[in-house]
């Protein structure tokens, strides 16, 4: 049983980060005047919270992806 909750959390996982790498993917880069521009930056970075916040549950102490500010 165990076992099963397990893979559930691992499966709901990579499809998490597969929808990320989708949005990622088809993200209008050169259209600056894309409409949905903000719509879609804030599903990527809700995306990349949930991804990150389930890797912060699993290591407190490590982050998924570290960013610093320049």
């Amino acid at each position: 049983m165990f076992e099963e909750i397990v893979m559930a959390e691992e499966s709901k996982k990579i499809r998490a980060l597969d929808s990320l790498i989708r949005m990622i993917q088809k993200f209008p880069y050169e259209d600056p005047t894309y409409d949905k521009l903000q719509e879609d930056l804030e599903k990527i970075r809700g995306k990349f919270k949930q991804l990150n916040h389930w890797e912060s549950e699993q290591a407190p102490n490590c982050k998924c992806v570290k960013i610093e500010a320049k």
